[in-house]
């Protein structure tokens, strides 16, 4: 009887702890190098997070290659706020910057102009929410359409609409992804 509690409690506690296990791996992860980022970047009308003055969380996301869009995506239902200032957004959460990093990232230009800014870009990974569809939702006269139009969406459908998204791309394209160091980009090969 004795050896069944202890087994019983080696169990429960097995199971009770590997969440608190889970949470700790993630202490460290790109989702808290975001809550923690404080930065004038990513201005609107301005260059994608690739083309700009790196932070050191871009370096991070740039060096894991296309093992950062998963990361990324698990950060788009963060709710935490961070610092970075932009015009898209007035009070941006973890999630809304993951997401502008992620879509930048599938952004590709045709060409730069003078000062290295990607000129006629367009997205390379099809079936994601954009933040054309966000700006879309916001109204139009605002002043902040594109933040308006992430928290119109996020009432409507949740964060995890946004996630879900991102996350059957991820899952139907991972193996076809690749970076393109021309057009500083991530680009899906097409299939034979």
């Amino acid at each position: 009887m004795r050896y069944t509690r202890q087994l019983v409690f080696f169990a429960v506690f097995t199971v009770l702890s590997a969440p608190l296990a889970a949470r700790s791996q993630t202490t460290n992860s790109i989702c808290d190098k975001i809550a923690k980022l404080d930065s004038d970047v990513h201005e609107y009308l301005q260059p994608r997070w690739q083309d700009e003055e790196l932070t050191p969380v871009d370096h991070r996301v740039l060096q894991q290659g296309t093992k950062a869009v998963p990361l990324l995506i698990t950060c788009l239902s963060d709710e935490r706020k961070t610092m970075v200032n932009g015009a898209l957004w007035a009070e941006p959460t973890v999630g809304m910057v993951a997401f502008s990093m992620l879509w930048d990232l599938f952004t590709g230009c045709d060409g730069y102009d003078e000062n290295g800014y990607g000129v006629s870009c367009r997205n390379t990974i099809k079936g994601v929410i954009t933040w054309d569809d966000l700006c879309n939702e916001g109204p139009p006269d605002g002043i902040l359409p594109c933040g308006a139009g992430w928290e119109n969406h996020l009432k409507k459908y949740g964060r995890k609409s946004i996630q879900q998204s991102w996350q059957k791309a991820w899952t139907e394209n991972k193996d076809r992804i690749y970076w393109d160091a021309t057009g500083k980009c991530f680009r899906i090969k097409k299939t034979p």
